[in-house]
């Protein structure tokens, strides 16, 4: 099972029946990345090696690490995992709810939330996202198996996701 299922595993297993979720938690507090370091700058450099050198940079359609790891660093998820802890964490979403059936997650995108341009990141663009990866034309099939346990994805308001 992968890392982001087994996040998804434990996070609705800890789940109380009978009501709802809303996370993070009041007490949450945003921290930097301990694995970051205080030298980076915007715009800067990275070195990695690799042992094989990937077909392409995009991971939805060559599965190597070295794909992973830039696509991770060129796309961000609607939460995350702190990298020390692995409790969800806000990223695109700044907060989602769990709802009485377990089944029903709704995402807030951070309002902060923006493309390269400055144009901000909206539900549409979630959509659009799951769409891409759970259509069966597109060369995505590990995303569509990951993806299978989803029934839909609608957009409540510009900034909600359901």
């Amino acid at each position: 099972m992968s890392r982001p299922l087994l996040l998804l595993a434990a996070l609705l297993l800890s789940f109380q029946p009978g009501h709802s979720e809303e996370f993070p938690g009041a007490d949450w507090v945003e921290t930097p990345s301990p694995l970051a370091s205080e030298f980076a700058e915007p715009g800067g450099k990275i070195s990695m090696f690799a042992s094989q050198y990937p077909q392409s940079f995009n991971y939805l359609i060559h599965n190597n690490l070295f794909a992973r790891e830039f696509f991770r660093m060129m796309f961000m998820r609607l939460v995350d995992a702190d990298p020390v802890t692995l409790e969800l964490v806000p990223s695109l979403a700044n907060r989602w709810t769990v709802g009485e059936d377990k089944k029903t997650f709704t995402f807030h995108l951070d309002e902060r939330a923006v493309w390269s341009d400055g144009v901000p990141i909206t539900s549409d663009d979630v959509i659009w996202t799951y769409e891409a990866l759970t259509n069966p034309d597109h060369l995505t099939g590990s995303f569509q198996v990951l993806l299978s346990r989803i029934t839909s994805c609608e957009a409540i308001d510009e900034r909600t996701v359901v």
